[in-house]
């Protein structure tokens, strides 16, 4: 998944207009669960080091763990399933 470039440089316009600090939420629908990740733009670039075309984030399964283990993501997830539902 690609943070697009821009949106970083909009982060820190709209921050430092309002004298917040950056942080991105990084929404994945994938297969019956939603994954949400919080964490400060400073900490996405650490992890994932801007290029032109903007900085990836990567959903491999080794990825998920260093995620959930990382203090300074947010994360929770969310399970699709349906039960009985109309015909």
């Amino acid at each position: 998944m690609i943070l697009p470039a821009a949106d970083f440089d909009k982060a820190e316009r709209a921050c430092k207009a309002f004298g917040c600090q950056p942080y991105f939420a990084i929404v994945v629908d994938a297969a019956g669960t939603i994954r949400v990740f919080i964490t400060p733009t400073a900490h996405v670039l650490q992890l994932f080091p801007r290029r032109a075309t903007g900085s990836g984030w990567k959903m491999t399964p080794s990825r998920l763990v260093e995620f959930a283990r990382d203090p300074q993501i947010m994360m929770f997830e969310l399970q699709v399933k349906s039960g009985r539902w109309w015909q």
